[in-house]
């Protein structure tokens, strides 16, 4: 009967949705859960409804500023909840949207932001997430050897924790990245 247990049941609902390639109902899903959440907003409630949302819209075709808005939320919620782990995961996050609007120095400066405060945090999700754009950014910018390596061994981090389908996708990107 909480709106916060809600709004995270709708999270997971949209991210299982969105994995199994239905993203219409996940951005259903999402919408429910940002109402939810802004019934009681708390901020930890708030970062992992917008987080989802950035996902979900990612790859839907759609207005790029819905993508942008959604990490941006996601990040100013973290930092107003003083979560610097969920903060690190969100620059590391906005880091990923740069490189999709081919946007490289951009994506790498944020990446750079996030991998100290991962690492300080001992926040491996987005330590990963942070290297992993920090060696497409490098590729995108003309250093291939370099930013192979450093992709290369964020998909490693993702395979020794078990985390195979980040794993896989980190493979696909790297991939396209190279192409």
């Amino acid at each position: 009967g909480q709106p916060w247990r809600r709004a995270l049941s709708l999270v997971q609902l949209a991210f299982t949705t969105f994995r199994a390639d239905t993203p219409a109902r996940a951005r259903e899903f999402i919408a429910q859960a940002l109402v939810e959440a802004l019934k009681d907003p708390d901020p930890m409630t708030l970062n992992q409804v917008y987080t989802m949302r950035g996902i979900v819209h990612t790859d839907d075709g759609g207005d790029p500023a819905v993508v942008l808005q959604a990490w941006s939320d996601a990040l100013d919620q973290a930092t107003r909840a003083g979560a610097d782990a969920v903060r690190a995961l969100g620059l590391a996050n906005l880091a990923d949207y740069h490189l999709r609007q081919c946007h490289p120095a951009r994506a790498l400066e944020l990446a750079e932001q996030a991998l100290p405060l991962a690492r300080a945090t001992r926040s491996l999700t987005a330590e990963g997430a942070a290297r992993s754009n920090i060696g497409l950014a490098k590729i995108a910018l003309g250093k291939v050897a370099e930013g192979r390596a450093v992709a290369r061994a964020a998909i490693t981090l993702d395979e020794q924790q078990g985390a195979l389908a980040y794993a896989a996708d980190g493979w696909l990107d790297l991939g396209r990245f190279l192409e």
